[in-house]
């Protein structure tokens, strides 16, 4: 694993988005003062990798920024063989998880979810979670975990960065796949089983079969064809003769007899008919010119406004106005009497009217008196509610004082009870701190009467005295001093009941002190709230009673109140009656002023409603007579005279017109008639002359059909057809015509018939000569000898393409069974190898050892070949040739050995998976002299070489000397900042390091 590009934003001190590219850099520095934020770049890698953080304990929401937004988000690249991967998680106190893993080379997503992308990356790098730890990403506190964890501890770490601890997955593996590669090898053969044996040779003879077949078949066909266009011809040659005679027939059945004396009698009925038609139209004529004049007289009639129409119209309307005229005065007559009534009636209302405004009246006075009655009685009540409330409020406080004086006499009593309590209180505690200095004066003296067993109290032989400081000899022991024990018992129980007196002295006093400033307090507050309130209540009785003595019985106070609360309510309820007396008079006038107002406005209304229908009633009649013509309309209005003048006109005139109606009437009816002649002539002209004529002409149409369709058969020149709409005279010479060709064409179809007859012959002959060649008896014979050849071709070809088919499959099937039995063959034997556990454990011993031997040359080019490692990972010092417990190892040598280690661990794993490519060093590299950190810094330098990436983390600016890169580290108070040093920047680190004389 080699890191590439590292981003994040929200991850402990770094709030804002961080970008760092690890392209192309092999040993840098990641430099920055203590807690900049160095060792969190680890903690992303860890993050991305692992979903952890990188020390003991944590949880990846310790990893999130108390300063940003609530999310963590981290994108990872890195490189693993030859292929480049980018992990993508985020965690969110506001929103759900992201964890994904894509590959970058192929752009698609391989995995999500926390788990998935962890399992996948483990088996990415090869590497867990601590075995992560231990040899990639070394933390502070941790870099020394490898040299001095157990053997087993140290075996399991090696396994795993090593592959070994996949032993046991690829024995499962190999043994899953040798079980499946061997039903799979017995299904290739089971399959193998149900083809040809041999599908080459089957196409081969399958071939030649189809070819002998196909030649037969082929035989077979031509003579069939042959046989088939024999019968063809016999056919046609049937079908000509056929023809020929139906035709023949169709001819003979379709010729009509008696053509000629048939036009000759549809001549004679033409001639006729014509001559009667003659006659009709004449007289037509003659009746069409009365009926014209007539019609002329009437037309002008309306024009003039005196027509059939308008005259009836307007004898009509006369006589209407003739009978309405006279209804006009009774009407008028009507009209005036309602009119008196409505003036009548309305002259009774307002009388009554201004009877009800009285009796208002006097109800409104009542209502008045019965209000200041009301007020009366209210001001009474009033007055004897205030009285009472008064009366009340000072009983009350007056009780009220008196409890508040006895409670505060309580008061007093209790708190003089609880200072007595508390003086007894601290007499005994007096005694009590008596007690406990007589004890401690005892104590004190028995402690000097017995220093010497005090202080030997938990010696033993050997100890320094801890009087002279000589050791004590073998047979001693310490002194007893059961006395001090006992007075120590005494002491501490006289301090005890001193604690206990004192404690009871502060409760009492503090008891008494409560009692004096709060209950006491709070009884006086009583006494004068409640003396000021009867001070009040006192000074509000007299004022509403004047002098009186506050004992008088509460009965003869209120006596005056009451009195006058009594007469108030008389003289209310008799102002409420006479109220209600006067009110009831009021409704009932006014009750009968309403009914008299509506009887008033409904003769009101019948009165308008009747003038309305005699006003419409003269525009009625006026509309009538000027809607009457105008040769008959009355010239002066409405005199009954005028309009019987102009009734006996329009009569007169109506009767003329009558007259010339039915003069006109009678010519239409003679006209009628002659078209019913006329109309007979038509009938007589279709039975006589067009039916017949257009029945012979069917007859002829269809001869004349029939013979061209003679002619075309037998290629002759037809007649030509029946000339449209031309005379019978014409359509006589035509019909004779077509006579004459039918007799011609009769005689032509018998020869046509000899003709096919003889045709029908020769091919039957011909049929016969194919059948006999390929030796079939009939056509079934032959062709039931083609279906046996069809079929023959068909199994050949059949066998053929079930050959052509097989092939390919049985050779696949054959490859893959050659191909699949030495896999199997394999597997088992590797799955039988790796169940032994002793490979495992010599592939594990020669890792380790191989690992020793690396650490071994990396230890002495760093110590100047003073210290190696033993197989058993102790350090030999080869001034000695001896080997020693890594613990025996100062701070630096300690460091020396740690950093071998990890070096050849990244090396081993290297090249034993190429997939650890990568050294992350979190050491503060205080520890070290000048000396050992160059050769620390010189071994990691070459060790980059070899295309790995170094990192080192240190606070110390000497380092950026030494590598390649430097990425700085700086913190303000909106976060961490990463970036890469630019060659000046770098520099300047170095010139300020030697500045302040820390380069030597």
């Amino acid at each position: 694993m080699k890191p590439l590009q590292l981003t994040f934003a929200g991850l402990r001190s770094y709030v804002e988005r961080q970008s760092v590219d690890f392209t192309g850099k092999t040993f840098i520095a990641i430099l920055g003062d203590t807690g900049a934020g160095k060792s969190t770049l680890l903690d992303a890698m860890c993050y991305s990798l692992y979903n952890r953080c990188s020390w003991a304990g944590g949880s990846v929401s310790d990893l999130i920024s108390h300063s940003g937004d609530g999310t963590l988000s981290v994108a990872f690249t890195f490189q693993a063989g030859t292929k480049v991967w980018r992990i993508e998680r985020s965690t969110s106190t506001r929103s759900a998880a992201l964890h994904k893993l894509i590959d970058a080379d192929a752009g698609t997503v391989v995995a999500t979810g926390a788990s998935a992308v962890t399992a996948h990356v483990r088996r990415i790098i090869g590497l867990d979670y601590d075995t992560f730890l231990r040899s990639v990403i070394l933390p502070q506190g941790r870099f020394q975990e490898l040299l001095r964890m157990g053997d087993r501890d140290r075996t399991g770490i090696l396994k795993s960065l090593l592959g070994l601890d996949q032993l046991s997955s690829v024995r499962e593996h190999a043994v899953t796949l040798h079980s499946r590669l061997s039903r799979r090898l017995g299904d290739y053969r089971e399959r193998r089983a149900a083809f040809l044996p041999d599908p080459a040779a089957t196409i081969l003879e399958a071939a030649e079969r189809q070819q002998i077949a196909q030649i037969r078949l082929n035989t077979l066909q031509t003579a069939q064809s042959a046989v088939a266009k024999a019968a063809e011809a016999r056919a046609n040659a049937s079908v000509r003769h056929a023809a020929v005679a139906k035709a023949r027939g169709r001819l003979t059945d379709a010729t009509p007899a008696d053509v000629a004396a048939t036009y000759q009698t549809l001549l004679a009925a033409v001639e006729d008919i014509a001559a009667r038609r003659t006659q009709i139209d004449r007289e037509r004529q003659t009746l069409d010119q009365d009926a014209q004049r007539h019609q002329t007289e009437l037309d002008q009639a309306d024009r003039d406004g005196a027509g059939v129409a308008k005259t009836a119209s307007a004898v009509s309307t006369l006589t209407h106005l003739v009978e309405q005229i006279p209804l006009l005065d009774a009407r008028a007559e009507r009209l005036g009497n309602e009119q008196r009534e409505v003036s009548v009636y309305k002259a009774m209302l307002e009388s009554l009217q201004g009877e009800s405004a009285e009796h208002k009246a006097a109800a409104t006075q009542a209502r008045q008196a019965l209000d200041a009655a009301s007020g009366r009685v209210t001001a009474a009540e009033e007055a004897h509610l205030l009285a009472t409330t008064t009366i009340t409020d000072f009983r009350k406080a007056a009780d009220a004082a008196q409890q508040a004086a006895e409670r505060l006499t309580a008061c007093r009593d209790e708190v003089a009870e609880l200072h007595t309590l508390a003086e007894a209180a601290a007499t005994e505690a007096r005694k009590a701190e008596l007690a406990v200095e007589a004890a401690e004066a005892e104590d004190l003296r028995l402690r000097r009467l017995h220093a010497a067993a005090v202080a030997a109290d938990g010696c033993g032989p050997g100890d320094a005295c801890p009087v002279c400081r000589r050791d004590l000899p073998e047979d001693f022991v310490a002194p007893e001093h059961d006395a001090s024990a006992a007075v120590t018992t005494a002491l501490r129980a006289a301090r005890k009941a001193a604690t206990q007196a004192a404690t009871k002295e502060a409760r009492a006093a503090e008891r008494a002190k409560l009692a004096e400033d709060e209950t006491l307090a709070g009884a006086l507050g009583e006494v004068e709230t409640t003396g000021a309130n009867l001070e009040l209540a006192t000074a509000n009785l007299h004022a509403v009673f004047g002098d009186i003595d506050p004992t008088t019985p509460d009965e003869r106070l209120l006596h005056d109140h009451a009195t006058a609360s009594r007469i108030a309510g008389t003289e209310q309820q008799q102002a409420e009656n006479e109220y209600t007396e006067a009110r009831d008079r009021n409704t009932r006038v006014e009750s009968e002023v309403a009914v008299r107002e509506a009887e008033l406005t409904r003769l009101q209304a019948a009165y308008e409603q009747a003038q309305a229908d005699h006003d419409a009633f003269i525009v009625q009649l006026n509309r009538a007579a000027r809607g009457i013509p105008h040769a008959f309309r009355p010239a002066h209005g409405l005199p009954l005279a005028d309009i019987t003048h102009q009734q006996q006109r329009a009569r007169a005139r109506q009767e003329q017109l009558a007259q010339l109606t039915g003069q006109l009437h009678d010519v239409r009816n003679r006209i009628k008639e002659l078209q019913t002649a006329s109309e007979l002539l038509d009938t007589e002209t279709d039975n006589r002359i067009t039916r017949p004529a257009n029945a012979l002409r069917r007859q002829l149409d269809t001869l004349a059909h029939h013979v061209m369709d003679a002619g075309t058969l037998l290629e002759h020149a037809t007649h030509p057809a029946r000339p449209a709409d031309a005379p019978l005279s014409d359509e006589a010479v035509w019909a004779n015509r077509l006579l004459e060709q039918t007799a011609e064409l009769v005689d032509a179809c018998r020869d046509e018939e000899e003709a096919a007859l003889e045709a029908a012959r020769d091919a039957e002959q011909a049929a016969k000569q194919a059948r006999r060649q390929c030796q079939a008896d009939d056509d079934a014979h032959l062709e039931q000898l083609i279906r046996a050849a069809s079929t023959a071709v068909h199994n050949a070809g059949r066998d053929l393409k079930r050959g052509q088919a097989h092939q390919p499959l049985t050779d696949e099937l054959d490859r893959r069974i050659r191909a699949a039995e030495p896999a199997v063959t394999a597997l088992g034997d590797l799955a039988a190898l790796l169940t032994d556990g002793k490979f495992v454990a010599d592939a594990v011993r020669q890792r380790q050892r191989a690992l020793v031997g690396a650490a071994s040359k990396i230890l002495l080019r760093i110590t100047g070949d003073k210290f190696g490692f033993a197989k058993d990972f102790r350090i030999v010092d080869t001034s000695t040739g001896k080997d020693r417990d890594v613990k025996t190892l100062s701070g630096g040598e300690t460091f020396q050995a740690s950093l071998a280690l990890a070096l050849a661990v990244v090396e081993l794993a290297s090249r034993a998976s190429g997939r650890v490519d990568a050294l992350f060093l979190d050491e503060g590299f205080g520890s070290l002299d000048a000396d050992v950190l160059q050769d620390a810094l010189y071994t990691l330098a070459a060790h980059s070489t070899e295309g790995r990436l170094v990192t080192i983390i240190s606070h110390m600016r000497s380092i950026a000397e030494t590598t390649d890169q430097v990425l700085v580290v700086e913190r303000t108070f909106a976060g961490s900042h990463a970036h890469w040093a630019s060659p000046e920047e770098r520099e300047q680190i170095i010139n300020d390091d030697l500045n302040r004389g820390l380069l030597q």
